[in-house]
């Protein structure tokens, strides 16, 4: 530096970041093109479980004094399920990430969804011979949502404890009131998360280890989306591995259901479930999909429980 303070040398590193540039520009482009090719193959996936599904249902009915078929039924059926649930929730975790997934509101009672998430998963909770503790309100607490994807999202929560946790290990399942929110809590003693992991299991792209093998974290990413899309937030606590894991399920609380009384209890599509069980024989039914192998064993099932079907393949047939 001279005499008068005007500096003589100046020191310096640089360093060429175009390349790294480049590719944080590709990155949202390749982010969408590897969506869209899960949602396609997750479509391609579909069309062929449908038929194999069906035509397990129709082999199980058929099977009730052939014990060898029972067990390949036995087989076949939750394997088959579990395909068929990995991939909707594939195409489900697309919807959200595009904005396209639309939630049937309406007052959901928190218990009804909880049971039927237990029902939904129960093939995985007796494969591993767990035992589940559930531990519901005396009152009953409803949330404005979509029953059947608060189910769904409770469901995967519990499919994730039944893999984590060891051959005959526990699940507690608790629903507790919290002002004006209610927190859902499912719990396994399995091989549980690190601490600074729980933030990462949500991620699409996540490996959660289930007894030393990974598996993608789809469910959990499906999680995390239906219950944001219902204004609440999920968390995952864990101490560590071998001391198990717990995620919790936030979500605003509404006013309290109709009494029975006032409410007929109806099915999906508006009819009275007294009229449906009333004639839950012999109906005409016409089946229309250009999915031959789909809709002939759906035909198959329908008939074996005293239908009339009719098939066809295109609107003109």
């Amino acid at each position: 530096m001279a005499e008068e303070g005007t500096p003589l040398l100046l020191s310096g590193s640089s360093r060429d970041i175009t390349t790294g540039k480049a590719a944080e520009r590709a990155l949202p482009v390749a982010n969408r093109r590897k969506d869209a090719l899960l949602a396609t193959l997750a479509h391609a996936l579909r069309s062929p479980l449908a038929p194999i599904r069906r035509a397990a249902e129709v082999l199980r009915m058929l099977a009730h004094k052939d014990p060898t078929r029972q067990n390949a039924v036995g087989i076949i059926d939750p394997q088959v399920s579990q395909m068929v649930r990995h991939v909707d929730n594939l195409l489900d975790v697309h919807r959200i990430s595009r904005g396209d997934m639309l939630l049937r509101a309406e007052r959901v009672d928190v218990a009804s969804a909880v049971r039927a998430a237990v029902e939904t998963s129960r093939p995985l909770i007796e494969a591993g011979e767990h035992h589940v503790l559930m531990s519901l309100p005396h009152a009953p607490i409803t949330i404005t949502g979509d029953a059947a994807r608060l189910a769904q999202a409770l469901s995967n929560l519990l499919d994730h404890a039944a893999h984590d946790t060891p051959t005959g290990g526990q699940i507690a399942l608790t629903v507790v009131r919290d002002g004006a929110r209610v927190r859902i809590a499912v719990t396994g003693n399995g091989g549980g998360l690190l601490a600074d992991r729980c933030d990462d299991v949500f991620a699409l792209s996540s490996r959660v280890q289930h007894d030393g093998q990974g598996a993608l974290g789809i469910g959990l990413a499906l999680v995390r989306g239906i219950v944001q899309l219902h204004g609440g937030e999920v968390r995952a606590l864990g101490d560590g591995q071998g001391q198990g894991c717990s995620f919790e399920m936030w979500l605003p609380v509404t006013e309290p259901l109709p009494s029975p009384d006032m409410a007929p209890s109806v099915t999906a599509n508006g009819v009275p479930a007294a009229a449906v069980g009333a004639k839950a024989q012999g109906l005409r039914i016409l089946i229309v999909d250009d999915n031959v192998d789909f809709a002939e064993s759906e035909a198959t099932m329908l008939e074996l429980t005293q239908h009339i079907v009719c098939v066809v393949h295109d609107a003109r047939a």
